[in-house]
């Protein structure tokens, strides 16, 4: 399972690559292709706003997912020591 820490530093490593990959597609690709001119400015504003949106959706989804596999492992857990408490043999079908 993947830390909360661990989630928020790939977040910003994703960030950052996304704020380059930005930069290039808003001064460089749209005014090229699209005739739409956006300002350096206007750029980091879009950039802002994205960005905010994007952090927020990654981390709710990367920790729902996470969430769901300690809710399967805890399951899984509990079935366990359900079978060991009805006293269910471990132990057959291993070589000695």
């Amino acid at each position: 399972m993947q830390s909360r820490l661990h989630s928020i530093a790939e977040t910003i490593f994703n960030l950052v690559a996304g704020f380059f990959i930005q930069l290039v597609i808003y001064l460089w690709v749209l005014p090229k292709f699209m005739g739409i001119t956006i300002t350096p400015r206007q750029s980091v504003d879009l950039y802002i706003i994205f960005t905010v949106i994007s952090v927020l959706r990654q981390y709710v989804v990367r920790r729902m997912f996470n969430w769901v596999d300690v809710r399967r492992e805890r399951e899984e857990l509990r079935q366990m020591i359900n079978r060991i408490e009805m006293g269910e043999d471990f132990t057959k079908g291993w070589r000695k």
